[in-house]
């Protein structure tokens, strides 16, 4: 679907007459031997201009009518055409806004979906955006869907829109897989019971609730590969249990009061790629060691790691 602003053309006074313009692969006006489009115009009356445009194998490329040509002002249905001559869509306009029926087509012409709209606004039916779907009930946003992850590690989700509480159902990367249902406020997006997921760059955190409060198991995957997991109990943690980088075994500790008490634990930093590993007893750090990644092996840094000395 393409607007295009032509700066200046000619056309005569008669609805038998008509004019051709050529455009460039950007659609911009250039000559004959160098257009990849061309567009024909004939005036329909004093208010229409009734408008055709071809690739420049003559297959038609789209056709409508304009209000306004200086603006490109869309009036009525206007059909867009692939380069194979097959209808790919076709929608209707009033005063150069989307109005009434859009309907959008696959390869074999079949419908793929179909969206109302009311003065430019959606008020049935499917939006498409670059990875996701949009579903649309009188006006109102009533289910959301990812299809396709922007990268390898982000999890898909669907959320069904609901008049209090909202459903995100949560699946693999592969969308594949249900991994967890949550559910959240409509109002302010909070989440109420179940799993949330959130990404920051390659890191994913798997979030259980209850009551509005963490309840459970949260896990921390880096690029897919689990790197910790947490136990919380009304809102606060209680055991940690971490990957150590070296063994892949793994290793525990356990909180006080929120805080990091006895046990080990280690801490990854996704922007420098390093670990800190941090030994703990009673409270308070006696080891921390600080892994640096080089050539692709973990070796420790010397100067920014230190061994507490306490007493037995």
């Amino acid at each position: 679907m393409l607007l295009i602003t032509l700066s200046c053309f000619f056309f005569t006074q008669s609805a038998s007459s008509q004019s051709k313009i050529y455009f460039d692969e950007e659609w911009n006006t250039t000559t004959k031997e160098e257009a990849h489009f061309y567009r024909i115009l004939y005036k329909k009356d004093d208010s229409l201009y009734h408008v055709k445009d071809f690739y420049i194998n003559g297959i038609l490329q789209m056709e409508g009518f304009f209000s306004d040509l200086d603006k490109e002002i869309f009036e009525g249905e206007i059909v867009w055409y692939t380069d194979e001559g097959k209808i790919s869509e076709k929608s209707n306009y009033k005063k150069g806004v989307l109005h009434g029926l859009s309907v959008v087509y696959l390869e074999n012409e079949k419908i793929d979906y179909t969206t109302k709209y009311i003065d430019g606004r959606v008020y049935e039916g499917v939006v498409l955006g670059g990875y996701y779907k949009q579903f649309f009930e009188k006006g109102e946003l009533v289910k959301y869907v990812e299809f396709e992850a922007p990268n390898d590690f982000r999890n898909l989700q669907t959320r069904v829109y609901g008049v209090e509480r909202d459903t995100i159902y949560w699946m693999n990367n592969q969308g594949d897989k249900l991994i967890g249902v949550g559910i959240y406020d409509s109002k302010n997006s909070n989440i109420i019971d179940g799993l949330n997921i959130s990404n920051s760059l390659l890191i994913s955190v798997h979030t259980n609730y209850k009551d509005s409060k963490r309840e459970g198991v949260q896990k921390v995957f880096y690029e897919g590969k689990l790197l910790s997991e947490q136990i919380f109990l009304d809102n606060i943690i209680v055991l940690e249990r971490s990957i150590n980088p070296l063994t892949l075994e793994t290793v525990e500790i356990n909180f006080k009061d929120g805080e990091p008490y006895n046990g080990q634990l280690f801490q990854f930093n996704q922007i420098y790629e390093y670990y800190n590993e941090f030994i703990y007893k009673e409270g308070i750090v006696i080891i921390k060691n600080h892994y640096e990644l080089v050539d692709g092996k973990l070796i420790l840094n010397l100067e920014k790691s230190y061994k507490k000395q306490v007493e037995d």
